[in-house]
C-alpha cells in the first residue's frame, strides 16, 4: 500500500489508488467522498438495562488508552498525524485534520498502536462524524477501547470497524457502549468472526438504543441462531433502515425467524441476505411477509439455493409491491440444472485466515454502500 497523504485545507486528498475527496473535511485512505450524518439528541440507558447486554465487556475497561503524557491537543493530534505522511509543515497538518468530518485509515494492519493514537485523539477531533477503521487487526483489545471513547463522544455517527478480528468479545463491547451512546446511526461490524453470541449482545442493545438506521453484520458467522437474534432488532430498533446479513451461513431456519417480524416492520428498507443457504421454504416465508411490509425497497437474495418454486412465490409477493427490488442472482432459478448451494458446514469465523483484502472501493450488487475489500476466494 502506499502511505496516506495528508494535504492542506482546501485541497484534494490522494491516497493508494489517486483519487479526489471532498476537500478539507476528509482524512481517507479510500477514495469515497463522505456526507455527515445528522446528530440527534441524547439518551443514555438506566444501569440495570446495560447490565442485561450479554458478552458486554465493560468499555470503561478497555486496555487501550490515549496517552496522558502526550500533554496537549497538539501534542495528541500529532502522534496521529504520524499515521498520514505529508509534505506540508505541521500547522497546516494540524490545521487539517481538525477540520476533517471523515477518518478513513485502511488497511495498513496498525493494529493497537493506531487505537491508542484515535482514542486519544477523538476528544479533539469535534467535527468529526465518520471514523474508519478496517483491516488493522485490532482485536477484541481494540474494540473494547474504541466502545469506552464511544460512551463519552457525541459527535460519531458513523463507525466501521469491518474486517478487525474482533469476534464475540468486541461485539458485546460495542454494544454495551451503544446503550450510552444514541448519537451514532451507522454501525459496520462486518468480516469479524461474530457468531450468535455477539449477534445478542448486538440485539439486546438496540432494544435500548433507537438511533441506528445501519447495521452491517456481513461475513460473519451468525447461522440460524444469529438470525434468530438479530430478527428481534426488526420488532424493537424503530429506525434502522439498512440491514446486511449477507454471507453468514444463514440457512431456511433464520429466514423464516426473520420474515416473522418482517411482516410487520415499517422501517426497513434494505435487506440483504445473499450467499447464504436459504432454500425454497425460506424463500417462502420471506414472500409471505413482504405481502404484508410495503416499507422494503430493496431484497438481495443472490448466491442461495432458491429454485423455480421459490423465486415464484416471491416474484408473485413482488407484483404486489412494485417499489420493491428483489435479486435472485446466482440461485438455481436462474439455471434449472444447476446444482443447489448446501454448504452448511462452511464456517466464515475462520475462512479468512489466509485471505488478503484488495485494498479498493467496489459497488456491491445489494447496496449503495462502498466496501473497501473484495475476499475474491471465499466460497459461500
Amino acid at each position: 500500500l502506499k502511505p496516506c497523504s495528508l494535504k492542506s485545507l482546501g485541497k484534494w486528498l490522494w491516497v493508494m489508488n489517486p483519487g479526489p475527496l471532498s476537500p478539507s473535511t476528509s482524512v481517507d485512505s479510500g477514495q469515497r467522498d463522505t456526507t455527515a450524518l445528522s446528530v440527534e439528541g441524547l439518551t443514555v440507558a438506566s444501569e440495570s438495562a446495560r447490565d442485561a447486554i450479554p458478552f458486554g465487556g465493560d468499555p470503561s475497561m478497555g486496555p487501550i488508552r490515549g496517552d496522558p503524557s502526550m500533554g496537549d491537543a497538539d501534542g495528541v493530534l500529532q502522534r496521529l498525524l504520524e499515521y498520514f505522511p505529508s509534505d506540508e509543515d505541521i500547522d497546516e497538518a494540524l490545521v487539517s485534520i481538525r477540520a476533517s468530518t471523515s477518518l478513513n485509515v485502511e488497511g495498513n494492519d496498525f493494529g493497537l498502536r493506531l487505537v491508542g493514537c484515535l482514542v486519544g485523539a477523538l476528544p479533539h477531533l469535534p467535527r468529526l462524524r465518520e471514523l474508519r477503521v478496517r483491516f488493522h487487526d485490532i482485536r477484541e483489545e481494540g474494540a473494547s477501547a474504541i466502545a469506552r471513547a464511544l460512551t463519552s463522544n457525541f459527535s460519531l455517527t458513523a463507525l466501521d470497524l469491518g474486517g478487525n478480528h474482533i469476534k464475540d468479545e468486541g461485539a458485546g463491547a460495542i454494544a454495551r457502549a451503544l446503550t450510552e451512546n444514541s448519537t451514532l446511526k451507522s454501525l459496520g461490524i462486518g468480516i469479524n468472526r461474530i457468531t450468535a453470541a455477539g449477534a445478542l449482545a448486538i440485539a439486546s442493545s438496540l432494544a435500548i438504543n433507537s438511533s441506528i438506521t445501519y447495521l452491517d453484520l456481513e461475513f460473519n458467522n451468525l447461522r440460524e441462531e444469529g438470525a434468530r437474534a438479530i430478527a428481534s432488532v426488526l420488532s424493537t430498533a424503530p429506525r434502522l433502515e439498512t440491514l446486511l446479513l449477507g454471507r453468514n451461513s444463514i440457512a431456511s431456519e433464520g429466514a423464516i425467524a426473520l420474515a416473522g417480524p418482517l411482516a410487520t416492520n415499517s422501517s426497513l428498507t434494505t435487506l440483504t441476505l445473499c450467499s447464504n443457504v436459504i432454500d425454497d421454504e425460506g424463500a417462502r416465508a420471506l414472500a409471505g411477509a413482504l405481502a404484508q411490509n410495503s416499507t422494503l425497497t430493496s431484497l438481495n437474495l443472490e448466491n442461495n439455493s432458491i429454485s423455480l418454486e421459490g423465486a415464484a412465490a416471491l416474484e408473485e409477493t413482488r407484483a404486489l409491491n412494485s417499489s420493491l427490488k428483489l435479486s435472485l442472482k446466482g440461485n438455481p432459478c436462474e439455471d434449472p440444472g444447476a446444482p443447489m448451494v448446501n454448504d452448511e458446514s462452511g464456517d466464515n469465523a475462520d475462512s479468512d485466515d489466509n485471505v488478503e483484502p484488495r485494498a479498493e472501493f467496489i459497488e456491491t450488487s445489494s447496496t449503495s454502500t462502498f466496501f473497501s475489500s473484495e475476499w475474491s476466494n471465499f466460497e459461500p
